[in-house]
């Protein structure tokens, strides 16, 4: 069971391509649902810089899929309360997306995102024909629809696939929790923690968006106990080994901050970025990180 489905901006759905129509073999022709390997799926790490053949996802529970996935799913269920597309509506599809289910009632759904520059009024084209000569062709009130996969569900793996988050953000409510910001509450009582001595200079309003992210993902992963003195201790030493960065320790084992950057170079340190290079012995950062 397939179909074409149009989500509007006001959030309804339109129906333009059921399973009968003929057209929907020349949509999948153009779009169609992609093959990840294991080893081309790359968990969301926002600093990553994916090769072609990458995707991102996220893990997404129950709770998460019953609100991200809310104006898809009905639709793969049934269309009967969806109406066609009419064409005053062109100009305000938001997002197009194949939906499937297979044999067990599995859901697979593509996404293409439809920005403002696909919709087109009025547009006039040469048009060459078979017998060489050339031919004025006019359209108007047409989306170009240009096949791309911005997004991919698989409901077998619960898994969301994508390749930009800036892209499919608009599309997916609540997707911001896998890359928010910390708030001033959050920002506030991560600096005060027993891993910091803040000095009066210091200014936390003055982080940045990138720093309030891995602030916010630092304090989401929950893998560092901030009170223990004996994790302290374990940074302290990874810290005395790329002393170029310009750490402050002081003599109680807390992490120094005057300012913004102190903060960045510890943020560093707690995300493992700092490693020397085996062959050649330099002292690195790396701007992200991904498991092996």
């Amino acid at each position: 069971m397939k179909k074409f489905v149009g989500r509007l901006k006001d959030g309804n759905s339109v129906l333009i391509f059921s399973e009968s129509n003929k057209n929907l073999a020349l949509i999948e022709n153009e779009f169609g649902f992609p093959v990840i390997g294991t080893d081309a799926e790359k968990k969301f790490q926002p600093d990553y810089k994916l090769a072609d053949d990458e995707w991102f996802y996220v893990d997404i529970n129950a709770e998460d899929k019953a609100l991200m996935m809310a104006p898809y799913l009905p639709t793969v269920e049934s269309t009967a309360d969806v109406n066609n597309i009419v064409s005053s509506q062109y100009k305000e599809l938001a997002v197009l997306y194949l939906a499937s289910k297979d044999d067990g009632g599995k859901a697979k759904i593509i996404f293409n995102r439809i920005f403002n520059k696909f919709y087109i009024t009025s547009k006039i084209f040469l048009k060459f024909i078979d017998s060489g000569e050339a031919a004025v062709s006019t359209e108007e009130n047409v989306v170009e629809f240009n096949s791309n996969v911005d997004a991919y569900w698989d409901d077998a793996s619960s898994k969301l696939y994508f390749k930009s988050y800036s892209t499919i953000k608009p599309l997916f409510k609540g997707i911001d929790k896998f890359y928010r910001s910390a708030t001033s509450e959050e920002v506030d009582s991560f600096v005060n923690s027993d891993f910091f001595k803040v000095e009066k200079s210091f200014k936390s309003e003055n982080l940045g968006e990138r720093a309030l992210k891995h602030i916010a993902g630092i304090i989401d992963e929950k893998s560092i106990d901030f009170g223990d003195v004996a994790v302290r201790k374990k940074y302290n030493e990874y810290a005395k080994g790329y002393s170029e960065s310009g750490f402050s320790i002081a003599a109680d084992g807390k992490f120094i901050l005057t300012k913004v950057s102190d903060l960045t170079h510890v943020i560093n340190l707690l995300q493992e970025r700092y490693y020397t290079s085996q062959i050649t012995n330099e002292k690195r950062v790396a701007h992200s990180t991904s498991n092996i």
